[in-house]
């Protein structure tokens, strides 16, 4: 309040006005604050940045050229998003228990469908098992899409999980009559 009181004063009433005077002008009126007030105003600030947020989803989404039905190239499109969501989960030494699919369809109207499981999900191969089901509750395939998605969420580190693993022993195949 009394910074504030006292730019008003010197005429100081948003960014650009602050940003018209010179740091020798800002230096005499607020002392040592005077260099912070002058860098702020021009967007500088050299202080470290403090990332101390856990990530919450890894995800990866696409947009079609045009709007697609082919259910073989929503296939295909899956097996790529998956792949690189694994490979994101893996630098990371990162599992999950939720998948969730995001459907944009042709009008723009949007759904997601998730299942939360109780093994970790680890591989390429388990997420592309959960993919058909979720599919079956859209509608891929009957309308056309523009934009399609996967994302895993309730992650935990590698040294944290605390669930069975599953391992797949096949090669999973795109299975289009799946969905």
């Amino acid at each position: 309040k009394v910074t504030e009181k006292k730019m008003h004063k010197l005429g100081i009433f948003n960014g650009a006005d602050l940003k018209a005077l010179s740091l020798a002008q800002l230096t005499k009126h607020f002392g040592r604050s005077g260099a912070y007030y002058y860098n702020v105003a021009r967007g500088v600030d050299e202080r470290p940045v403090k990332s101390h947020r856990t990530r919450k989803s890894i995800g990866a989404e696409t947009t079609f050229q045009s709007n697609v039905i082919n259910k073989s190239e929503i296939w295909q499109t899956l097996l790529r998003l998956s792949e690189r969501i694994h490979s994101s989960m893996t630098s990371k030494s990162t599992k999950a228990r939720t998948i969730t699919i995001k459907v944009k369809y042709a009008d723009f109207s949007q759904i997601t469908r998730s299942q939360t499981v109780t093994e970790l999900i680890e591989s390429q191969e388990q997420m592309q098992l959960l993919l058909p089901a979720l599919l079956k509750k859209t509608e891929v395939g009957q309308r056309p899409i523009r934009l399609i998605g996967i994302a895993v969420s309730n992650l935990e580190l590698e040294n944290q999980a605390t669930g069975n693993q599953v391992t797949i022993d096949s090669e999973v195949q795109p299975q289009l009559g799946l969905f």
